[in-house]
This record gives structure tokens, C-alpha cells and sequence, in this order.
């Protein structure tokens, strides 16, 4: 399960899209929510070859610094390694 909560409650906060990305950078599953602060997904990954997995996350106005670009990541979380 993939849980985020965006606080404070901002509405430009709102997550958009959640992408699981796979080795070299390829997506592999991609959550486009209805906009919201708190956004559960459980998504299920048949994968037995990549050595890891990441996160990425974007939101309404492209993050909290000026100028910010709702068309790039917010957030980048750390891989998970497979062990493979």
C-alpha cells in the first residue's frame, strides 16, 4: 500500500499522480487520483527481474517553492531494493 498525506492542507498541495518507477528510470505503474490531500493506492507489481523500485510524486502547483512546475515530482522517495 502507498499512502500520502500532504500537510498543511494547502490547495495547491493536492497530489495528482503517484508513478512506481523499475530500473533505468521506466514506469511502471502510474495513480491519477481525483486531487486530494491523503491519497491510499495498493498497487501490485509482478516484477522478477528489477533490482528496485521508487516512488515519485507530483501535486497541483509543482511543490511549495516559487515557480514550482505541477508538470515535475514533488517528491522522489527512497528505492527499495529487491534484492536481486
Amino acid at each position: 500500500m502507498v499512502e500520502f498525506r500532504r500537510i498543511p492542507s494547502k490547495p495547491g498541495d493536492r497530489i495528482t499522480k503517484i508513478d512506481i518507477v523499475k530500473d533505468g528510470g521506466q514506469v511502471v505503474e502510474t495513480y491519477r487520483p481525483t486531487p486530494a490531500h491523503r491519497v491510499t493506492w495498493n498497487p501490485t507489481i509482478k516484477d522478477v527481474t528489477n533490482h528496485y523500485f521508487f516512488v515519485r510524486v507530483w501535486n497541483e502547483r509543482g511543490g511549495a517553492a516559487a515557480g514550482g512546475d505541477p508538470n515535475e515530482p514533488i517528491a522522489w522517495l527512497a528505492p527499495v531494493w529487491t534484492g536481486r
